[in-house]
């Protein structure tokens, strides 16, 4: 930015031409806009320093809530990785059950036409009598 030249009058301003009063007050409203400019710069240092601390302290958040969530998630997904390990083997298990009392069941249908069979004979044996 360019600085303009600082105007210095001597004169009272009653007696100034008018191009010379014109620069008075040109110099006047140009040193109110340097103050206020300045004011202005250091506002905008100070929020600029302001949010940076802010955006820091919510990136520390943030990175402390995603490590949080991310080591949930780690424990979560062990944890299910060992109940489907577990839901594995019970159906194996139910499986093999399953299995077991078909054979079962073809033992005890023999088992039963047996028991029948012997009644029948019983039953044919105790008419004989």
């Amino acid at each position: 930015m360019k600085k303009s030249k600082k105007t210095t009058v001597t004169t009272p301003v009653e007696k100034l031409l008018h191009s010379e009063e014109l620069d008075h007050y040109r110099s006047i409203l140009m040193e109110e806009f340097h103050a206020k400019f300045d004011l202005v710069l250091e506002s905008i240092g100070t929020f600029r320093s302001e949010f940076k601390s802010e955006i820091k302290a919510l990136r520390n958040d943030m990175d402390n809530q995603f490590s949080l969530v991310h080591a949930a998630i780690r424990c979560n997904a062990d944890a299910i990785r060992e109940l489907q390990s577990k839901t594995d083997q019970l159906s194996v298990d139910v499986c093999t059950n399953g299995n077991a009392i078909k054979q079962l069941n073809t033992k005890m249908d023999h088992l039963i036409d047996r028991v029948d069979d012997h009644d029948d004979r019983i039953t044919h044996l105790e008419k004989m009598n």
